[in-house]
């Protein structure tokens, strides 16, 4: 990983949400966000520097997506994703 495309990245999706927390109904701006990847860094290698890959989310809201990044699983090809609604919500087939 390119620690300053990964910087890069991050200042994208942040400048592109208006650094808001992108999960519906938050209305949380600016302070302590993160940058998430919509489909996972780890299946989707090809996708981690896309900024259309990526969303603002205030902590409460990564944390969550967090948490269900682990039910990810690769079944076949493509990849065949089993996971909380929240980490698809917006994701580009």
């Amino acid at each position: 990983m390119s620690r300053t495309e990964y910087k890069n990245w991050r200042k994208a999706v942040f400048e592109r949400d208006n650094y808001a927390c992108q999960h519906p109904g938050c209305d949380k701006r600016g302070g302590w966000m993160n940058a998430d990847h919509i489909k996972p860094w780890a299946y989707y290698p090809e996708l981690r520097y896309d900024v259309n890959n990526g969303r603002t989310l205030c902590v409460e809201h990564h944390r969550l997506t967090f948490k269900d990044v682990f039910k990810h699983r690769k079944i076949g090809s493509p990849c065949e994703i089993r996971t909380h609604d929240l980490c698809l919500e917006g994701a580009a087939s």
